[in-house]
This record gives structure tokens, C-alpha cells and sequence, in this order.
């Protein structure tokens, strides 16, 4: 019994030990806001659509950063915003929230909006960010994946 029980104790410390090697995740990009720029340039539906969307990132000389994301999508639907850190990845959602029927949510045409996602830095070291961009629109089965890569910020001094 007394073999048993600190064989249970070895193995809980064990465990116990792996746990704290386990490397923690830093989330050192606090989101600070989304702002929204609703509809510009406003385009028939007939005109040819063109998937012009792209991102510009901006970091100021406070260390702040700004996702630029510039969507072509159709007019007047409703948003939402979401930023969550998945894995060491930063995921900018972008949230179609029409849920009723579609043309009750939507405008005959297309438009650019912007959404500005920004953050502020807890140290300002040289940082490699992993990010993704997505597009949840609730007429498709999956998230539409906008952009995805590396957002490398460097120390202004």
C-alpha cells in the first residue's frame, strides 16, 4: 500500500512538473478598438465585382499598431467585430450579423467599409505577429479567410 501510494505521488509531481514547462502564449497585443468607415465608393450589383480587399498596418511612434483592412462587400450590411488570440495567433473576426432574410438586410449594390483594428504594445521590442483576417458572411458555409501571415513591428529606436 505504502509502495502504491508514493508511486501515485511520484507520478502526480511528475505531471505536475510537465505542466509548469510548458511554454505560456504572451499576448503583448492588447486591442484597444475596431472603428468601422461604413460604405464607399458605392457600385451597382451588375458592375463586375472585383475582390480588391487588403490590409495596411500602421505603427505610430507611441508604439500603437492599426490593422487597416479594406473590404469590398455588399451595401448596407450590418457588422460586428471580434479579436481573440487562438494558438499565438491574433484572429481579426469580421462578423455579417444578417440573420433574417438576406433582402432584408441588404442594399442593391456594393461598397468599400474599413475597419480599423487597433492595438496597443506592452514592450516595444522587434515582434513577429502571426494574424489572420477573417470574414464570417452568414450566406457562406465557411469563414472567408481575408489574409493571414506575419505583421512585423520594429522598434523605432
Amino acid at each position: 500500500m505504502k509502495k502504491m501510494f508514493f508511486m501515485l505521488f511520484a507520478i502526480c509531481v511528475a505531471v505536475a512538473a510537465c505542466k509548469n514547462n510548458e511554454p505560456e502564449l504572451e499576448n503583448i497585443w492588447v486591442h484597444e478598438r475596431t472603428t468601422l468607415i461604413d460604405c464607399n465608393n458605392e457600385m451597382d450589383l451588375e458592375t463586375e465585382r472585383e475582390s480588391n480587399n487588403n490590409i495596411s498596418v500602421y505603427v505610430s511612434t507611441s508604439g500603437a499598431i492599426m490593422v487597416s483592412v479594406n473590404l469590398f462587400y455588399i451595401c448596407a450590411a450590418p457588422f460586428e467585430t471580434k479579436v481573440e488570440t487562438v494558438n499565438g495567433v491574433i484572429v481579426m473576426s469580421i462578423i455579417d450579423t444578417c440573420r433574417i432574410g438576406y433582402e432584408y438586410c441588404y442594399a442593391r449594390c456594393y461598397c468599400y467599409y474599413i475597419f480599423d483594428f487597433v492595438f496597443e504594445r506592452e514592450n516595444e521590442t522587434e515582434l513577429n505577429q502571426k494574424y489572420k483576417i477573417v470574414l464570417i458572411d452568414p450566406r457562406e458555409n465557411e469563414p472567408i479567410i481575408i489574409s493571414e501571415g506575419v505583421i512585423t513591428a520594429i522598434d523605432k529606436s
